[in-house]
């Protein structure tokens, strides 16, 4: 469907919702998508199909050099492939999103993003999906890589406990059940399991 590359967001087939959420970005923008979908009108179209209409129109822009020209084409476009007239809003609005949130912009994408600015900042959904920050795109190597701190804490044999936000969190323990302390307290017992 698409490729991560700088030079721009390629669309070459439909993809899976589950494919979409791959990306962390995509995960956060779908889930915006189900708190708006019953208001303030309802919502038809299937999650999946206006992701890839996102996606599409976003590599229809960085195909086109003076994009922000074609802008009211673009959105009859939108609403003749999704059979509904305000799915130009809400197609405008995340693909704002997900235009910005590349590690490099072309100056034919940010005027688009300024004439996408200018004509749907007023609507309902540019309040839901772009006043709010977004995780930044990672590159491959920026990955996190996930431990599993209870088998560390059986091969160690010894408790770990992390600090989070001044909580601890005994990874030892059932259910790794969050212990609160106070700011610079520590746990100065060791949890025994039966």
């Amino acid at each position: 469907m698409t490729s991560r590359t700088n030079g721009g967001i390629r669309w070459t087939k439909h993809k899976k919702i589950e494919e979409f959420l791959d990306d962390p970005l995509v995960e956060e923008i779908y889930g915006l998508f189900f708190q708006v979908k019953d208001s303030p009108r309802y919502i038809a179209i299937k999650a999946e199909n206006l992701l890839n209409e996102v996606f599409y129109i976003c590599s229809k822009f960085y195909q086109d050099n003076n994009p922000e020209e074609h802008l009211g084409e673009y959105a009859q476009e939108i609403e003749s492939d999704l059979g509904w007239h305000y799915a130009s809003d809400l197609v405008m609005v995340i693909a704002y999103v997900v235009l910005g949130n590349r590690s490099r912009i072309p100056q034919k994408i940010q005027r688009i993003r300024n004439a996408i600015k200018f004509h749907y900042q007023q609507i309902y959904y540019w309040s839901v999906f772009c006043e709010r920050e977004y995780r930044s795109v990672r590159k491959k190597s920026e990955r996190v890589k996930v431990i599993n701190f209870q088998d560390l804490a059986k091969m160690t044999d010894k408790t770990i406990i992390i600090q989070v936000n001044n909580a601890d969190i005994n990874v030892n323990s059932p259910g790794n059940q969050i212990i609160q302390q106070q700011k610079n307290d520590y746990i100065r017992e060791k949890v025994n399991h039966g």
